[in-house]
């Protein structure tokens, strides 16, 4: 039987306004039809209190922090910019993109002055996959409450202060990577070369124009497989249920290694309920996208044709020379 901490319905506190200038910068509609949909929107959601209190967080600066791979969660990422083993195993097991591919990959932070990731930070923010890197918007290395926005309550019509400074957050790092790292796979289909990479990225816009638009691309759709799954085990109606309070406590325990974490993520993993749950939420999703998953079977096969074409042209040009 497994433990889980129990549930906590406290909001988020607004951050302390460094000064008026601050918060007119970052006081924006009071909607939240610019939130990328690759971020799930906590504000209706139980869950555990946000705030890591094993982490000092600041004040909020009036310019933007440094972001830096230290200011993720070290639960998530390590020093060197890869993935932990236990948040790879997550992540293998709700979107069923191989263990070895997603460990392969690194995370990599928008630097400024760069337009993509071009999801607005304040907004939740986003990120991109290309080749084997998954750069990711500022606000997911921020701890300091520094990214927000404001927020209408539907029911109240009341504004309040929606925090997107996700570096305490491990769920929304997950929910995040769920869907990115379905990305990897696509790369690796079109080649990890500088010519692979072009193609990928123009295969995407492409899509998008041709498509009107991101949601509508069909290699989007199927990287949607991932953060299905997680809705479906992790939330219940409009709320996190007991196994995300669980998951969020393993990620934020300071207390136990990568070891640790992986050792009781197992349990909820090989737990039979919980893999018929996931069993029921991927051949859902296989039914609603058949057809966007025929899509990218018959886009990744002439990729991986080509591909494979120019490894073997490449081959045959060095031989020749020796």
């Amino acid at each position: 039987m497994l433990t889980r901490p129990n549930k906590s319905e406290q909001e988020i506190p607004p951050p302390q306004f460094a000064d008026d200038a601050h918060e007119q910068m970052h006081a924006m509609e009071d909607d939240d039809k610019d939130v990328h949909p690759s971020v799930l929107n906590f504000s209706s959601l139980n869950r555990l209190e946000h705030v890591d209190d094993t982490k000092e967080t600041k004040n909020v600066k009036t310019s933007a922090p440094e972001a830096k791979i230290e200011n993720a969660p070290d639960s998530i990422v390590n020093d060197d910019g890869s993935l932990t083993i236990s948040a790879a195993f997550v992540l293998s097991m709700l979107s069923g993109v191989p263990l070895e591919t997603i460990l392969a990959c690194k995370i990599g932070i928008k630097e400024r002055g760069l337009t993509f990731p071009w999801y607005n930070a304040n907004k939740g923010g986003g990120a991109i996959t290309v080749g084997k890197t998954i750069f990711m918007t500022e606000n997911f290395f921020d701890r300091t409450g520094y990214y927000h926005y404001m927020k209408k309550d539907k029911e109240t019509g009341l504004k309040k202060v929606e925090n997107t400074s996700y570096g305490n957050d491990p769920i929304q790092w997950l929910y995040l990577l769920a869907h990115e790292v379905r990305h990897l796979t696509q790369a690796e289909a079109f080649g990890t070369d500088a010519v692979g990479i072009a193609k990928y990225l123009l295969k995407f816009t492409e899509l998008y124009v041709t498509r009107f638009g991101h949601n509508a691309a069909p290699l989007e759709k199927t990287a949607d497989e991932g953060q299905a799954v997680f809705q479906a085990v992790f939330v219940s109606g409009d709320f996190l249920n007991d196994d995300a309070a669980f998951l969020e406590s393993v990620f934020k325990n300071p207390k136990m290694n990568d070891t640790d974490r992986l050792k009781q993520l197992e349990l909820l993993f090989e737990n039979p309920d919980f893999i018929k749950k996931i069993d029921e939420a991927r051949a859902n999703f296989a039914i609603k996208e058949s057809k966007a998953l025929k899509e990218e079977a018959a886009i990744l096969d002439e990729a991986k044709q080509e591909r494979d074409q120019r490894k073997t042209k490449v081959f045959i040009n060095k031989e020749t020379k020796q």
